[in-house]
């Protein structure tokens, strides 16, 4: 079955069976049929795998949705209308071409985990506060050389991970006040310049310039 024909046939049984659930993964389509966005009973969509350059300002007609994945595809650039998807709670937007983020993707306040890895982001806007609900983000392999403080009021926030980034701030610039011990370093020269995992009590902001490096923490 050539692939437009595997992508109609799937869209029509969702529709008939009336699923909550689509998988167009791997059928290398460069744009979403209209027949899509009719589905507004979808929890999720599955997209990864694809060659989309762009999301249709119609993606705001999936209300329901809970989980998109746009892993692997060649996006751009974001629709704005992504905003009107208020019940995601993970976006996967890794290995794309992103450079920059819209803001209103930061109204997308019911995230908990956002995956924005192997991009081109060369900033992160200072709005990423108000994702207030997210636990997991994943901004390794992008472009940033530094963070906005703004991050740091991420509470909810469990898991950072920010390996293969040309960051060239101490920890104490990227507003970790030192009161807290390090529990645990980790070198591993074999893959990145510097990998670090905290968690429970925190950083010593004292250590020398992060090239590159991997964060997780909990905090109580």
């Amino acid at each position: 079955m050539s692939d437009r024909k595997n992508v109609l046939s799937k869209i029509n049984k969702a529709k008939e069976k009336n699923l909550t659930a689509l998988d167009l993964n791997n059928n290398q389509l460069t744009t979403l049929s209209t027949e899509i966005f009719q589905l507004t009973n979808l929890t999720a969509l599955d997209l990864n795998g694809n060659q989309l350059t762009t999301l249709p300002a119609e993606i705001s007609q999936l209300t329901n949705l809970t989980k998109l994945d746009l892993y692997n595809n060649q996006l751009t650039t974001l629709s704005t209308e992504i905003s009107q998807l208020t019940n995601l709670t993970t976006l996967y937007l890794s290995s794309n071409l992103l450079t920059t983020l819209p803001t209103e993707i930061f109204q997308l306040t019911n995230l908990t985990r956002l995956y924005l890895n192997g991009n081109q982001l060369t900033t992160l806007p200072a709005e990423i506060f108000q994702l207030t609900n997210l636990t997991t983000l994943y901004l390794s392999s992008n472009l940033l050389t530094t963070l906005p403080t703004e991050i740091f009021r991420l509470t909810n926030l469990t898991a950072l991970y920010l390996s293969s980034n040309p960051i060239r701030r101490t920890l104490k610039d990227l507003g970790i006040n030192g009161t807290r011990q390090v529990l645990e370093y980790y070198h591993r020269c074999h893959q990145y310049n510097f990998f670090l995992v905290y968690s429970v009590l925190g950083l010593d902001c004292s250590y020398p310039v992060v090239n590159a490096f991997s964060v997780s923490w909990k905090t109580h």
